[in-house]
């Protein structure tokens, strides 16, 4: 508990100072307003790829797909090349595909992310304001708002020919990363620039991500049906759930606990106003 509390006093104390800073900015002190769109790989994927893994029972596959991001920025310049932000983001997670077949049992298994993030962050930009062209570095802290894990499975158990189907999610807990951007800003008109960047995330691994240790994540089913049949599982919360063997290769759970599901490296394109 004392280190939960002591994670909470640190994300507050990095909200208020970016927020105190912009405030007490001088009162000429431009604001900058951005929104964009990105897209990018979880490191998951970078770690366990589309590939195929096998052994003397049974053969998996894995698949993903794409991060996509909208961010919501607000920033104000402090000095003539410094600028303090906050940023909202709602992410939704690329997702996961795994299959695993066996002569006993077959599994088909997605699962994704969703959650919203705040990043306070520190930007310094390069050239002088009047340049069309504003290259610039971005970093600070990333704070995960109680995201979701979200997991379809679906199995076969061929000796006795029964079909299990299941959906579920979890209430993961929030974590405390970093985020580095490398953008730039081309002007427009006035006070409305394009703007890109490339991006990489990190977020704490501590966040409980692996099908095989979600036993401590608070969830619920939404659905439980056996051939077809709805059973007493659907409506019941998910404390402490049986997994299947999908992430028991070792390649792929180490994949998938070595990097928190939020964390991945992409290109962000948006518009920024200056007032």
């Amino acid at each position: 508990m004392f280190l939960i509390g002591q994670t909470m006093v640190q994300k507050t104390s990095l909200l208020l100072s970016i927020l105190i800073g912009m405030i007490l900015a001088p009162a000429h002190a431009q604001w900058i307003a951005k929104m964009g769109v990105g897209t990018g790989k979880p490191f998951q994927a970078l770690k366990v790829g589309n590939n195929t893994y096998s052994t003397n029972e049974n053969s998996y596959q894995t698949k993903f797909g794409w991060d996509q991001w909208i961010t919501l920025e607000a920033g104000r310049v402090i000095k003539k090349h410094i600028a303090l932000n906050l940023g909202l983001t709602y992410f939704s997670g690329a997702k996961g595909h795994f299959t695993s077949t066996s002569n006993y049992i077959n599994q088909d298994v997605s699962q994704y992310s969703r959650g919203v993030l705040i990043s306070p962050t520190f930007s310094y930009y390069f050239f002088s304001q009047k340049s069309a062209f504003r290259p610039y570095v971005t970093l600070g802290p990333t704070i995960s708002i109680r995201p979701k894990l979200y997991r379809d499975d679906h199995y076969d158990v061929i000796p006795i020919k029964e079909r299990i189907e299941t959906a579920m999610y979890f209430n993961m807990p929030s974590t405390l990363g970093y985020n580095v951007r490398l953008g730039g800003n081309y002007k427009i008109a006035k006070k409305i620039s394009l703007n890109m960047e490339f991006s990489m995330q990190r977020m704490s691994s501590n966040q409980l991500i692996s099908i095989k240790k979600l036993e401590r994540s608070q969830g619920n089913y939404t659905k439980y049906t056996i051939n077809g049949v709805e059973a007493f599982e659907s409506s019941r919360e998910c404390t402490s759930c049986e997994f299947g063997s999908v992430v028991q290769n070792e390649t792929i759970n180490d994949g998938l606990t070595q990097y928190n599901a939020l964390s991945n490296i992409g290109l962000l394109l948006g518009l920024q106003w200056n007032f």
